[in-house]
């Protein structure tokens, strides 16, 4: 009589498997995306990788990555803010100018 293999086994050897393979192709487009200085997208394309690694493995995987690296290098770099919000200067109604503040949210 042959015994069955586990199933639990298999599961745990197709989840790792398809996070690897996920991670594996999400890593071209996190790091140009990296280089190119937009860090949420990067992670966003590195997550979705990993996710659709898990869901079809490879099939899913690659376009995803694919299409993740067209955006990226279609959208070029983004210039890096220095942190404080710009100041414009704005005209009184007695000749004197004030800096005005804005804010982006």
């Amino acid at each position: 009589m042959q015994s069955r293999p586990d199933p639990t086994a298999f599961w745990i050897g197709v989840l790792f498997g398809g996070m690897a393979v996920g991670t594996i192709c999400g890593l071209l487009p996190f790091f140009l995306a990296r280089k190119r200085r937009r860090d949420s997208l990067a992670v966003a394309a590195l997550v979705s990788c990993v996710l659709s690694g898990l869901i079809l493995g490879v099939i899913l995987a690659l376009p995803v990555a694919l299409v993740f690296t067209v955006v990226i290098v279609t959208m070029g770099p983004t210039q890096r803010s220095t942190g404080f919000p710009p100041v414009y200067p704005t005209q009184r109604a007695n000749g004197a100018t004030a800096d005005l503040i804005v804010i982006l949210s």
